[in-house]
């Protein structure tokens, strides 16, 4: 494939990655948090030294983000307050994603098996990249305004991994997304883990020292995140016991890989239904799903190489939403599995790669 082909190809994947959404592209402000942070909220709007005080400093709502709220400024002095080119900036941002996601998985087959065509690598990826982009499971976070910061933060998660595929051994780069990533969101900081799973494979590299500054950054992130989140009253882990977090944890791995398999009965809202604990029929069904799945990751560890590596990278990456901490009074919700479903995608391109061959 030439280059010019290849550009051509992943600008369509761009913008195939953003159609299924535009329906909702002129839709106003929602009521589900627009009104408070963006509608009724002027410290957004624009770029005076006031604004960006706050915008750099501020926990507001709980999540510190100042990357998101300064990309919501740099929106405003473009277009105003026009949630449709708002919403718009959230699509170009979803497209450019998909568009290096596929790049991550096309070179995560082939160097896993350097035998295999061109083709068979593109195939794999394509299908991997549009399967993750155009899931009914990514609408709140590409739809929603407020949920800028998932496809802000994915966007940068995705370019440190890339950069560090390109060179493991010249950090510095994919360090400086990785910062970007996390002052989008604070759930970001679960990739110092996915650069180590990705070391063992498909890498084979051993490096831990490299990892370090990864690390103080997570830590220092998620610390800033959970005063944030207890400062606003959202912080539920505390008055929880350590069963229920564990039936939450349970519950949300089971949910968010059933729901990418089949993604029926999706809400806005999912409540925390009566009687739920952990004795309760739907925790120890998702329990018994989890660990079924783990063994057979495990089992499968030898033919299927990257069935190990995909399944951790989602529990890894959920792990801030999955209930251990638990924010807010839903059970689960769809945004959250924004980067977790990048591995079980990924896993989807690699299992079509393997039937093709």
């Amino acid at each position: 494939m030439t280059a010019r082909s290849r550009t051509a190809l992943l600008a369509l994947l761009a913008l195939g990655a953003t159609l299924p959404f535009l329906p909702a592209l002129t839709a106003p402000f929602l009521e589900w948090d627009d009104l408070f942070n963006l509608a009724e909220n002027p410290n957004w709007r624009g770029f005076s030294p006031a604004n960006v005080r706050w915008m750099t400093t501020t926990m507001f709502g709980g999540p510190y983000q100042p990357l998101s709220w300064l990309s919501y400024a740099l929106d405003f002095t473009l277009w105003g307050a026009n949630p449709t080119a708002m919403r718009a900036t959230n699509y170009a941002l979803h497209g450019f994603s998909a568009a290096l996601f596929f790049l991550i998985v096309e070179d995560l087959i082939g160097k896993a098996s350097p035998s295999s065509s061109p083709r068979e690598r593109l195939v794999a990826a394509l299908f991997s990249a549009s399967f993750w982009a155009v899931h009914p499971l990514r609408v709140e976070s590409v739809v929603w305004l407020t949920e800028r910061r998932d496809v802000l933060s994915g966007f940068f998660y995705l370019l440190a991994v890339w950069l560090y595929l390109r060179d493991p051994e010249k950090p510095l780069r994919p360090l400086l997304a990785f910062c970007l990533a996390v002052l989008s969101k604070a759930s970001a900081i679960t990739l110092p883990l996915t650069l180590l799973l990705l070391d063992r494979w498909p890498l084979r590299r051993r490096s831990w020292a490299d990892k370090v500054p990864y690390f103080v950054i997570a830590v220092a992130a998620g610390a800033a995140g959970l005063v944030g989140q207890r400062a606003y009253g959202t912080l539920k882990g505390a008055e929880l016991g350590l069963g229920a977090r564990l039936a939450l944890g349970a519950h949300s791995l089971w949910w968010y890989a059933a729901k990418t398999a089949w993604p029926s009965g999706l809400s806005p809202f999912h409540r925390v239904p009566p009687g739920f604990g952990p004795g309760s029929l739907p925790v120890r069904g998702a329990a018994l799903g989890v660990i079924a799945l783990a063994a057979a990751a495990w089992a499968a560890r030898r033919r299927a190489p990257a069935a190990l590596p995909a399944a951790a990278q989602y529990g890894i990456a959920l792990l801030p939403m999955a209930g251990f901490v638990s924010f807010g009074h839903h059970l689960v919700a769809e945004r959250y599995s924004y980067l977790p479903g990048l591995g079980l995608s990924a896993l989807a391109g690699a299992a079509l790669w393997a039937a093709r061959r």
